[in-house]
Order: structure tokens, then C-alpha cells, then sequence
């Protein structure tokens, strides 16, 4: 059984080799493959659909309308375009000429909105619109008047007119009113109507009487009087008189110009008046004779007759206008001592209104042609220039004996400068352009050269330093732009003048200073004067050129002021000494006060420092800069710090007399926390304010061609000299209540009992004391204000000394007097004293041992070195 039991197992473990054995075949791996999971099926690809549809706009505008503004540009507002597309949601919309409510200037406008779908289709609104800016219509000049300035024909704007001489205007200039959609003036355009000088009546010196017609403003009457001379031929001389102008009554009749009646039978009784039976050809024959009686004989002629024969000619018409400049150019060789006598100022100016009347008059009657005159005395030219030519340069060559018509060149668009070979030169800006009517006529230029100062006779009255002690280098020019009054351009017209030199005496070369100036006549004085108002100065070039930048047009020249520029170079030099004395002064101040720690701790000695910095750093940038005005845009910030530390030192003047009213006058109560950090408010920052104002609103006050400080103006006035004036005014009141308090304030009683000797030191002592405290306060300052008039020259030599050593006072009067800074000083000087006592000792006593040398070094010393010091009661200091 057992075996059995064998046997079988052997046949089922054969059996199951037998099957593992088949099961290994290619039956087997078939079944093992079909068990494997069958591939994916491939991917089904969708139909493309392409977009051509493009959006489409719901709403647009298109075009809207004019849109109407009284002024230059206008807001317009439109309902924004809407785009859809129904096939694609993603749309965007993108806009080109401006948005809705933007503002728009004067024009046609489109405004184009494109709108794109996410297939790049794109569709577009076109919004039209115009700006129409509401303007009256242009008015036109009245006859006998013009336009001033710029008409700019929009709403509330005013077209201001003005009349020729001898006319008055007949009501107010119109105001632009604008009524959308219409514009109109407010009134009827303004005309000129004559003004008329009323008959008047004269009685003469030499007791004859003249009848005075009624006349027109501008024109002349004639009327003749009647001469007996010694031949027993009665002469009939014309007494000419001027009906001028007159702000209030609107003409006035100027003093009458005759010639006094000789009974010597001289070259005068050549001249006779037209006679009224005479022809128009007799009657320019017998002027023309007259010419040539002058021209041979000028000396013999008065001035007051010429002048007379000269208008009339002018009035009549009887003379050519080379004719009429001859007689002008002979008349300058007359002695120029005639025409400074007090009785021919008014003889020269009625000789300049009629050079200017006559270039009036030809620039009037030549529509399109020029005319050009050069004596040997002047230039005389009355040009026709296109107005595409402004900007505009004009050389101008000096007067000469040769005749030249071509003695004038100009270039358009300032191409061309001054090379230095002619006598001067002007440029004109584009700005002049504005100041003359609308329209495309060609613009009236009128040039006058004259190479000497006879017909500029300044009357004693208005005549000034200036004009005293100055002598003419340069000719002068006389421009003017026929109807119209150039003036407060914001581009300046420039100058540029030849200086001779020959004219200055060779000691003087050095020492001159040049100005800038120009023939002003003031309202109601009969006679003119030299002004430097609206012009700017340049240095002199190494061409011997002047540049001269003036505002408005007039006749300018070039004045030297010799005395004056003595005077400037000995201040000059007394300032720079001064400035630096005070410079190492107030360092050694500075150094002692913060160097001692007693000293720096108290409250004056604290506001001594910041005293002491300010004038340091003010006397160090005027050192350094004040005359460099070739740095640019350094001369600049050099003129803002010299501003800035300027106000800083007076202002802590201010607090210095404030201290001392505390101290000294108010006594109880006189207490303030936090004075020092107050003090620094005021000293520091308030200057800083107000520089930092002035720099924001002009800019330009500190850019000087001269030195490097602000320019004379509004700016200089009021940021500079009011808060100086306004400090030293405060200072001024302290220190008379100080001095009060510290003299006769006090009780005399002690100084009655004292001897004479006690009187005197204790009146000396307070002497030091008012002059210390005036040094501490800036009084000195106060004589800068007292400049003026003759004795200008002294106070300007008190100011420059008290101020320039202002340092020095101080460091003597509130340094030096401290008992710590004496005795600090004392040491400085026993060290300095040891020291180069040591060396010589150490080189006499060469080769010898050091314990002797020391030894002989220390008993030596005592004898040497030892200063005794004692702090009296006259050594208490504020």
C-alpha cells in the first residue's frame, strides 16, 4: 500500500512536467498574446470653419458739427461708438485723433475708431468735427492814426488805436463781443479828429506884437515881423511857433523862434520869407539861393533863424530831401559852443522833430522806394523791408565826405554780426512785428546817424552826474518803425557801437566805464535828456565793440563816465582789501568762540558765530566771483549766494538787536526757550525764502553782463534793498533805546562824586560801547542809502570801509576784548614763544648734553614768557 502510494505520486508529478512542458509552445504564446489590450482607435479630426465676418458698428456718430469758442481751442464731446460681431464676442476697439471731452484747437478734426475681432477683421467709425473760434472782424486803421501793438480780434480783447501829432481820437477803443455764433465790436471803430492851437497873441523882446492863427497840431505859424537895419532897409523876418501836442488839452503852442533884429547889414538879410505874390518856381529858387548863401557862410547864421528857414522849407515843400539833410549836415560844423548856450536847446530840438518829421514824410510819399543820405556829418536812411526778412541785422557805416549810397547792409534773419569795420550795427527782432497793423506791407524802417552830441543839449535842470562827467565814443543812432512805438519788447533790440578811443585822454583809458544810454524826452519839458532806463551794458570786445541790449527804439549811444570810474576802481580796491582783512578776522573769531567751551555755551557768543559765518561766506563769494562775470551760468549762483548771504548777515543783525532790546531794554521777563533754534529760523531761513521766491519768479534778475549781482529792477528792490532797509530801520530804533539805557538811563549820582579823570574813562568806556554796538547792529549799512546826489562819492567811501572791515571790528570790539579769548591768546603766544625758544636754544647749545640744556631752557623762561593778566570791570562785554 505504501508503495502504491509512490507510485502514484511519481505519475501526477510527470504528468504536471508533461503539461508545463506543451503548455511552452506556440499555442501557448497565442493565448498569451490575444490577452493583450487592442490598440486606441486613430482620432477623428473636426472641420475648419474660418471667421470672415467683421464686427459692425450699432452706432456712429459720423459727422457732428461745428463746434463754436471765443477762444483758441474748445472741448468737444461726443456719444462713444459701439461695436458688435455675432460670431466672435472677443472685440476690441482702438481710437486715433483724440477722445470726448478732449480739448481741440481751431480746424477740421477726425476721430477714427477701428474695431478688431479675434480674426483680425477690422471695422471703422469716422467722427467729423470742426473747432470754429469766434473772432471779430479786422478792423482797419483810422486815417491819421494807427493800431498799437497786437489785435488779436477775440473775445473781451481791445484793439488800443492812437493818432498822429495833431490828432486826437474821438472815443474809447472797441471791445470784442462774442455771441455764439457771432462776434462783433461793442462799438464803431475810433477815427481822429484835428486838434487845433486856439489864435494866441506874443508880445517880443523888442516890443513888437504877433498875431498867432489858429493852427493845426503839428504844423507851424508863420508870421512875419519887420527889422529896421543901418542901410535904411527895412528886412521882414518870419517868427515861426510850433502848435505841439498836449496830454490834457490836446495842443499847446510851443515858444516862438525869431531872429533878434541887428541893425548891422549881415548875412541874415540874405534871408527873406517867401513872399505871398511869389510863384512856386520863384519861391524854390529864392530857398535854393538862401541853401547856398548858408552853405558858404555858416558861421554867420544863428541858429534860431536856420531853424526857422528849415521848417520852412520842410512846410513847403520848396527843398528836395537831399537839399533839406544838407542844410542839417552844414549846420553841425557850426562851433559847438553855440549850441550849448542855454537860449539854442530848444533850437536843437526843434531841429531833431524836424529831421524826424521830414523822414515821416518821405517814408509816407515814397510807397516802395528808398532814400539814403550820407554827409559828412550824418547818415540819414528811409527803408522799405519785407516783413519775411525779421528777424533783421542792419551795419551801418559811419558818415563820410565820399558820397555812398551803399553804406547800409542788411541780413536777414541775423545772419551777420558787426565785424568792428562799420560804425554800428542793429538788430531787429521778429517780436517788432507785432507792434505794427496786419497785412503784407512792407515795413517802414527810418535810420539817422549823427557823429556828434550838438543837437543833444540836456537842459541844466535835468542834466545829472552822468552826463557831467561823460564823454561821447560812439555816434548816435536814431531808429525808428513808422507807425508804431516799439517798447517793453521781451526780445531786446541789439546794438552794437565802434568806440574811438581817440576821443579819451590817455590817462583816462583805464579808468572809463561805458553806459548805454538814449535820447528821452519827459512829458511836458520842453527840452531832453540822456536815460540808461531799459538797457543793458556789455563789455568792451577786443573789436572795441560796445553791445548794448535796450527794450524799445529811440536814439542810443555810447557815453563814457570817466570820473565816475576813478572813483569805482579806489572803491574797488578798498573793498577787496577790506573783504579779505575780514575774511581772516572773523576765521580767528569763529575759532576762538568755538574753540572755547566756556564761550560756546552762552547765547551772544552763539549768535556771534552764525553772525560772523554769514559775513564770511558773503565777503568770501564777493572775493571770489562778484567780478567774473564770464562764468555763466557760476556768475549766476555766485549773484544768488551773494543775495542770500547778504540777507543772512543783516537778519542776524536783526537778532543781535533783538538780544540786546531783551537785555538791555525790556530787562524783566526777558526769558524766551528755545532762542537759539528761533534765531537760526529767522537768520537762515528767512533769507532762504526769499531768495528762493525771487529765483521762482525771475530768474532773470541775477543774469548780469556786468558783475555778478542782481540786476536794477523791480526783483532788486524789493527782495534786496526793502528787507535791508526795513532791519536797519529796527536796528537803528534799539540802538537809540540801548545807548539811552546804558547813559542817561542810568543813575549820574556816582559819576558826580567821581573825579575828572573817573569821568573822562567812564565816558570813554561808554563811547566804546555805542560804537560797538552800533558795529554789532550794521548801522554803517545805513550810509549805502545815503548816496545821492554830490555827495554820493563820500557816503560810498563810509559804506565801503565800515563794511568791508566789518569783520575786523568785530573781532576786535567782541573778540579780542573777552577776558577767555585773552587768555587763550596769551597761551597760544607762550607756546609759540616756547617753541622757538626751544630751537634756538637746542641750536646754540649744539653737542652738549640735554639734562643741562634743560636746564638752562627752564630758569631762561620765566623772564621771557610770563605775562600778568587781570579782568577788570571794563572788560564785561554784551
Amino acid at each position: 500500500m505504501p508503495l502504491k502510494m509512490s507510485s502514484f505520486k511519481h505519475c501526477v508529478f510527470f504528468l504536471v512536467c508533461l503539461f508545463l512542458f506543451i503548455g511552452d509552445t506556440d499555442a501557448w504564446r497565442r493565448r498569451r498574446r490575444r490577452r493583450a489590450p487592442p490598440p486606441p482607435p486613430p482620432p477623428q479630426v473636426a472641420p475648419v470653419v474660418v471667421d470672415t465676418t467683421a464686427p459692425t458698428f450699432t452706432y456712429c456718430p459720423n459727422d457732428i458739427g461745428v463746434f463754436y469758442t471765443s477762444t483758441t481751442s474748445s472741448f468737444v464731446s461726443w456719444t462713444t461708438p459701439t461695436a458688435t460681431d455675432d460670431t466672435d464676442s472677443s472685440i476690441t476697439v482702438e481710437t486715433s485723433g483724440g477722445l470726448p471731452g478732449s480739448l481741440f484747437p481751431e480746424g477740421n478734426h477726425t476721430v477714427i475708431y477701428t474695431a478688431r475681432d479675434g480674426a483680425g477683421n477690422t471695422a471703422e467709425c469716422v467722427v467729423i468735427f470742426t473747432v470754429s473760434v469766434l473772432r471779430c472782424p479786422v478792423l482797419t486803421p483810422p486815417v491819421h492814426g494807427r493800431i498799437v501793438g497786437s489785435c488779436s480780434r477775440l473775445k473781451d480783447s481791445r484793439c488800443e488805436f492812437e493818432c498822429e501829432q495833431g490828432y486826437n481820437l474821438t472815443h474809447n477803443a472797441p471791445q470784442c463781443v462774442v455771441t455764439v455764433p457771432n462776434a462783433s465790436w461793442d462799438g464803431p471803430t475810433p477815427f481822429c479828429s484835428s486838434s487845433q492851437c486856439g489864435a494866441d497873441e506874443v508880445l517880443l523882446p523888442d516890443g513888437q506884437t504877433v498875431v498867432f492863427n489858429q493852427t493845426q497840431v503839428g504844423k507851424r505859424a508863420n508870421t512875419p515881423i519887420v527889422c529896421v537895419t543901418n542901410i535904411g532897409v527895412d528886412r521882414t523876418h518870419n517868427v515861426s511857433r510850433l502848435c505841439s501836442p498836449d496830454d490834457e488839452s490836446g495842443a499847446m503852442w510851443s515858444d516862438p523862434i525869431y531872429p533878434q533884429c541887428s541893425m548891422n547889414d549881415s548875412v541874415d538879410s540874405t534871408f527873406s520869407p517867401v513872399a505871398n505874390d511869389l510863384s512856386s518856381e520863384d519861391a524854390t529858387n529864392q530857398t535854393r539861393s538862401e541853401l547856398a548863401t548858408f552853405i558858404a557862410n555858416p558861421d554867420n547864421i544863428r541858429l534860431d533863424y536856420f531853424a526857422s528857414r528849415l521848417l520852412n522849407a520842410i512846410d513847403e515843400a520848396t527843398l528836395s530831401p537831399k537839399e533839406i539833410f544838407t542844410l542839417v549836415d552844414m549846420a553841425l560844423d557850426i562851433n559847438g559852443d553855440t549850441f550849448e548856450e542855454e537860449s539854442t536847446q530848444a533850437v536843437s530840438d526843434s531841429i531833431l522833430s524836424s529831421v524826424d518829421t521830414f523822414l515821416s514824410r518821405i517814408q509816407s510819399t515814397n510807397s516802395n522806394s528808398n532814400f539814403t543820405y550820407r554827409g559828412e556829418n550824418l547818415v540819414v536812411a528811409a527803408l522799405k523791408v519785407g516783413r519775411t526778412t525779421f528777424p533783421l541785422t542792419a551795419n551801418i557805416e559811419p558818415p563820410s565826405r565820399d558820397a555812398d549810397d551803399d553804406f547800409i547792409n542788411l541780413s536777414t534773419n541775423g545772419e551777420s554780426e558787426n565785424t568792428g569795420e562799420g560804425v554800428s550795427s542793429i538788430f531787429f527782432p521778429g517780436e517788432v512785428l507785432d507792434y505794427l497793423p496786419d497785412g503784407n506791407n512792407p515795413v517802414a524802417v527810418s535810420v539817422f546817424v549823427l557823429d556828434s552830441l550838438k543837437l543833444f543839449q540836456p537842459n541844466s535842470s535835468t542834466q545829472d552826474e552822468l552826463e557831467e562827467s561823460s564823454i561821447l565814443v560812439s555816434p548816435v543812432l536814431s531808429v525808428t518803425i513808422e507807425g508804431a512805438k516799439i517798447k517793453n519788447l521781451s526780445d531786446p533790440v541789439v546794438l552794437d557801437f565802434t568806440v574811438n578811443r581817440s576821443l579819451i585822454s590817455v590817462g583816462a583809458k583805464p579808468e572809463i566805464i561805458p553806459r548805454c544810454v538814449y535820447w528821452e524826452r519827459p512829458t511836458n519839458v520842453s527840452e531832453g535828456a540822456w536815460s540808461q532806463e531799459g538797457c543793458q551794458t556789455g563789455p568792451i570786445s577786443s573789436k572795441e565793440l560796445i553791445t548794448c541790449r535796450c527794450n524799445h527804439l529811440t536814439s542810443f549811444a555810447v557815453l563814457m563816465n570817466i570820473r565816475a570810474a576813478y572813483h569805482s576802481r579806489t572803491l574797488d580796491t578798498i573793498s577787496i582789501f577790506g573783504c579779505i582783512a575780514s575774511i581772516l578776522c572773523l576765521v580767528m573769531t569763529i575759532g576762538f568762540l568755538v574753540g572755547i567751551r566756556s564761550l560756546r555755551r552762552r547765547l551772544p557768543q552763539q549768535i556771534m558765530i552764525n553772525l560772523s559765518s554769514a559775513l564770511l561766506c558773503l565777503y568770501f563769494a564777493f572775493v571770489v566771483g562778484v567780478d567774473k562775470p564770464s562764468w555763466g551760468l557760476g556768475c549766476t549762483v555766485v549773484a544768488i549766494l551773494l543775495h542770500y548771504f547778504t540777507l543772512a548777515a543783516v537778519a542776524w543783525m536783526g537778532v543781535e538787536a533783538f538780544s540786546m532790546y531783551l537785555m538791555f531794554v525790556r530787562v524783566v521777563n526777558s526769558y524766551m526757550p528755545k532762542m537759539l533754534l528761533k534765531s537760526c529760523l529767522v537768520g537762515w531761513g528767512g533769507p532762504l525764502l526769499v531768495v528762493g521766491i525771487t529765483v521762482a519768479i525771475d530768474w532773470k534778475a541775477y543774469q548780469n553782463t556786468e558783475y555778478c549781482f542782481m540786476n536794477l529792477g523791480p526783483s532788486f528792490y524789493f527782495a534786496q534793498l526793502f528787507p535791508i532797509a526795513l532791519i536797519l530801520t529796527i536796528n537803528t530804533g534799539v540802538f537809540i533805546m540801548v545807548i539811552y539805557n546804558l547813559t542817561c538811563g542810568r543813575k549820574m549820582a556816582s559819576m558826580k562824586e567821581s573825579t575828572a579823570a573817573t569821568q573822562r574813562a567812564e565816558l570813554l568806556r561808554r563811547l566804546q560801547n555805542a560804537i560797538a554796538i552800533g558795529t554789532l547792529l550794521g548801522l554803517s549799512w545805513v550810509s549805502g542809502f545815503m548816496a545821492i546826489g554830490s555827495a554820493r562819492f563820500f557816503f560810498n567811501v563810509v559804506f565801503v570801509i565800515c563794511t568791508s572791515l566789518q569783520g575786523v571790528f568785530i573781532f576786535l570790539l567782541f573778540c579780542v576784548r573777552l577776558p577767555e579769548v585773552r587768555q587763550q591768546m596769551m597761551l597760544l603766544a607762550s607756546r609759540l614763544i616756547r617753541a622757538l625758544t626751544c630751537r634756538k636754544s637746542a641750536v646754540s647749545s649744539r653737542g652738549m648734553s640735554t639734562s643741562s640744556t634743560s636746564s638752562r631752557m627752564t630758569s631762561s623762561l620765566p623772564s621771557t614768557v610770563t605775562v600778568s593778566y587781570s579782568a577788570g570791570k571794563s572788560d564785561v562785554m554784551l
